[in-house]
Order: structure tokens, then C-alpha cells, then sequence
């Protein structure tokens, strides 16, 4: 690995390159190639592919942080923000289908993540669609609801750009629900989402609007799990 690595670092052989923030990154084609499928099939495959290749969906230190990986095996984070390194990583994965660095982030991700970050993480794994985390996180919850953690002052106070989304916090509740059921602590978590709401759009706060917000929230949660789950039974 180290030889490859000097091969890259000095630039020798190289025969591709990412643009990624006005900077370059060199490769191997071949490298590459023998760790993603993806990279095999834009090389060597039918693709009219470039050696040149603009990257639009990731920084720059994270791309050079998955092709370390992609010559090492070996996951190495960026120290200044883990949590936002490793979600891009496993996009990288995913996209790239490397299931073993998905697997290493999610391992990962097990060690980070605690009651302050697992709504970022979360809100992150679903507009990623990163299955492997939206699990990880959705655990976390059942875990933390059964040691009686109470997460809702969490919600409340956390920026509202975090949990703007209320797809995302939807499938958070009907998964909790399926988990849980009805127990005090879901309903507690949905009554803090529906207070955020509420201060993120600038109403007026009152027991009845917030009362009103929570039934129609149980209701349509409810409904969409029980339509889901009948579809599955049939």
C-alpha cells in the first residue's frame, strides 16, 4: 500500500484526475478500478468516461480522505468534523458501492454518536438515503427511550434548519411507534417536534395550538404506519 501511495503522492503514473474546489487530486486508474465496481465500469467499461473528472458532491478533504482509503483500507476522519466526514464517506460508499468502507463508517458512527449529534446525523442519513446510519441512529433512540434518556429538550433547543424536514421526523416517529408503540416517551418526542415547529415558524405559542398540532400529528403518524403495515401483511 505504501508504494502505491508514494506512486500517487509523487505523481507517478497516474492517469486520472478529480477536480473538487478548484484543486486537483491524481490517481491510478487501475487502483481505483480494483476497489469500486463504479470506477471499473467508468474506466474500463462501456462509459465514454474523461480522465478528468469534476466532483460537485463532496469537499475536497473528504474525496481525499476516501481515495487514502480507496489505496489503504485504512478510514481516517477529518479531526475538525468527524460526524461531517464520516456522513460523507459513506455517501462515497455508497455511491461508489464499497460496502466495506459503508460498514466502517457505520461502526463508527457507533462510537460518535450521543444525544447531542444523533439528530444532525439522522436528518443527514435521511436526505442521504444512508440506510446503514438511519438504523444506527433509529436504535440509538429505542435505547435511549428505554433507559428513560429524555431527548426532547434536545429538540427543542436545536437549530431549527436541523429538523426542517418533516418527512424526516415522520419516519422517525412511525419507526419509534413500531418500536415502542404508544409509551409516554414517544409521544413526548413528537409533542417537542411539534413545539419546535411551532417556535421555527413564529406562531404565537398556546396550549391549544400546540394541543391541536400534536393530535393532527398523531393522527396522520398513526395512519401512515397503519396503512404501511397493512400493505405489508397483504
Amino acid at each position: 500500500y505504501e508504494r502505491f501511495c508514494r506512486l500517487r503522492r509523487i505523481n507517478k503514473f497516474t492517469d486520472c484526475s478529480f477536480k473538487i474546489e478548484n484543486k486537483i487530486i491524481n490517481c491510478h486508474k487501475l487502483i481505483l478500478a480494483a476497489a469500486s465496481p463504479v470506477f471499473e465500469a467508468m474506466f474500463y467499461g462501456k462509459f465514454d468516461i474523461t480522465n478528468s473528472i469534476l466532483i460537485t458532491d463532496i469537499t475536497f478533504n473528504s474525496f481525499q480522505l476516501f481515495v487514502e482509503y480507496l489505496y489503504t483500507g485504512i478510514l481516517k476522519l477529518d479531526e475538525s468534523d468527524e460526524i461531517e466526514s464520516l456522513l460523507e464517506l459513506a455517501c462515497c460508499g455508497q455511491k461508489y458501492i464499497i460496502s466495506d468502507l459503508r460498514m466502517k463508517c457505520a461502526s463508527r458512527l457507533r462510537e460518535l454518536l450521543n444525544r447531542e449529534n444523533v439528530f444532525t446525523v439522522f436528518s443527514k442519513a435521511f436526505e442521504y438515503h444512508l440506510e446503514d446510519f438511519l438504523m444506527t441512529c433509529l436504535y440509538f433512540f429505542v435505547d435511549a427511550m428505554e433507559s428513560s434518556v429524555s431527548l426532547c429538550n434536545v429538540i427543542i433547543n436545536r437549530n431549527s434548519s436541523e429538523l426542517s424536514s418533516p418527512g424526516c421526523f415522520e419516519f422517525l416517529a412511525k419507526n419509534l411507534l413500531d418500536y415502542l408503540g404508544d409509551r409516554q416517551e414517544v409521544l413526548m418526542l413528537i409533542k417537542a417536534w411539534s413545539l419546535h415547529q411551532i417556535k421555527a415558524s413564529h406562531e404565537e405559542v398556546s396550549q391549544l395550538n400546540l394541543d391541536s398540532l400534536l393530535t393532527d400529528k398523531l393522527i396522520q403518524m398513526k395512519a401512515a404506519f397503519f396503512d404501511a403495515s397493512s400493505k405489508v401483511s397483504k
